[in-house]
């Protein structure tokens, strides 16, 4: 029996799943410093329950923001690159992965144009 060519799918190399895994550690790590920031700055946190955890402790934050994205983008990596996990489960936790990346790209970049607007208004 032959096999469709679109249920040949075979995970990315490594070198590219570590890529793309340390740009998250980064991104995450320059927007809890930003947020920080910011809200030292008298900005204030849009999301209700982070702003509650930043006006308790900022360890939970960072735990938050760095340590749980970090756990999970690590479990991802397990299970893609596991032999016995399900074809579609890896191409779904593949394509997870690059939907975050580019998510944090764009937050990166918010951040990034925040900053300079703040630097040209001072």
């Amino acid at each position: 029996m032959r096999v469709p060519d679109h249920a040949t799918w075979t995970p990315p190399h490594w070198r590219v799943l570590t890529l793309v895994s340390l740009f998250l550690l980064v991104a995450n790590v320059f927007d809890a410093y930003y947020t920080r920031e910011f809200v030292g700055r008298h900005a204030e946190e849009v999301n209700p329950l982070m702003r509650f955890i930043m006006a308790r402790d900022w360890t939970v934050v960072w735990v938050l923001k760095i340590g749980v994205p970090l756990a999970l983008t690590a479990a991802c990596a397990f299970v893609i690159f596991h032999p016995e996990s399900p074809r579609l489960w890896r191409r779904l936790l593949w394509y997870a992965l690059c939907l975050t990346a580019a998510f944090y790209a764009l937050v990166v970049a918010n951040l990034i144009y925040i900053s300079v607007r703040v630097l040209l208004s001072s």
